[in-house]
């Protein structure tokens, strides 16, 4: 019975042990560090307004007769690897009830390059050919989506993979430019409405 007990308590410890020595070693090997204490519990993608307070966000916004576009972030010289959060936002303020845009999926996108013109965010955007309605004064969240392409023989492409599939954003020491696009046409057969914004964001040790 003593033994049985043993073999449990055993088996129960490397259950919780196992995945989070793997979590080190794949952390090490790959050069990603892990999710730190301090981040953990935090919202990792914000889908709703509801969320977030944005008096603790800096605004960055762009418009026209027809759309406002908005960036927000939280800090602007966050810490190494620690979690940024940033979203986006998408009105309508044009005359009409609605518009209808035409896109491939998703119908914006982000991008992080750092001063050495290296792309650590580059969204992947379908080109299949879609319509969507956005009714006027509708806030529509677009949340940060991450990762990059790369190649299996990049020398990175363990840490490049590990950074793609974490849902918060982080970054090594740097200097860095984030952009977040909307890429749409108002016609099938319309030119592309482009609207962008810019920022630089500098991570410190």
């Amino acid at each position: 019975m003593v033994r049985r007990t043993l073999s449990i308590l055993l088996i129960t410890s490397l259950v919780f042990i196992l995945p989070s020595f793997y979590k080190m070693l794949i952390a090490q090997v790959s050069g990603y560090p892990s999710l730190s204490r301090e981040d953990r519990g935090r919202i990792a993608q914000v889908t709703s307004l509801e969320d977030v307070d944005l008096n603790d966000y800096n605004a960055f916004i762009k418009e026209d007769e027809l759309f406002r576009h908005s960036l927000y972030i939280q800090k602007l010289e966050p810490k190494e690897y620690r979690h940024i959060s940033v979203f986006s936002t998408l009105e309508y303020i044009g005359n009409n009830d609605s518009i209808t845009i035409w896109s491939g999926r998703p119908y914006y996108g982000y991008s992080i390059v750092d001063s050495n013109s290296v792309y650590y965010v580059m969204t992947t955007i379908l080109t299949e050919l879609t319509s969507t309605v956005i009714a006027k004064g509708e806030v529509i969240v677009l949340p940060f989506i991450n990762g990059r392409g790369y190649s299996n023989n990049d020398p990175k492409a363990l840490y490049w993979e590990m950074a793609g599939k974490d849902e918060y954003l982080r970054l090594p020491i740097g200097k860095y430019k984030l952009t977040t696009g909307l890429y749409f046409s108002l016609s099938m057969d319309s030119d592309e409405y482009d609207n962008e914004i810019t920022i630089d964001i500098h991570v410190t040790k």
